[in-house]
C-alpha cells in the first residue's frame, strides 16, 4: 500500500514542479494588485491634502477659489 502511494507521488512530483511557475505568477499578480490598491489610496489622500492647502493659499491671497484662471494669453481673438 505505502510503496503504491509512494509511486502516485513520485509520478507527480514533475507536475507539481511545472505548476509552481503558474502559482508564482499568480503571487505576483496579487502583490501587483496590492501595491496598485496602495498607491492609488495614496494618491487620493494626498490629492485631497494638496488641494486643501492649495484652497488656504488662494483664501490668503484673496483669490476666488476658482482653479485655472480665465485663460487670457494676449493673443488676438477677434477671429479674423
Amino acid at each position: 500500500m505505502f510503496m503504491n502511494i509512494l509511486s502516485i507521488a513520485k509520478s507527480y512530483i514533475p507536475f507539481l514542479v511545472k505548476s509552481e511557475e503558474g502559482q508564482d505568477l499568480a503571487e505576483y499578480a496579487l502583490v501587483l494588485v496590492f501595491i496598485a490598491i496602495v498607491a492609488v489610496t495614496a494618491v487620493q489622500a494626498l490629492g485631497t491634502g494638496i488641494d486643501g492647502i492649495f484652497d488656504n493659499i488662494t483664501g490668503q491671497l484673496g483669490g476666488s477659489g476658482a482653479a485655472g484662471g480665465t485663460g487670457d494669453t494676449g493673443g488676438d481673438t477677434s477671429g479674423g
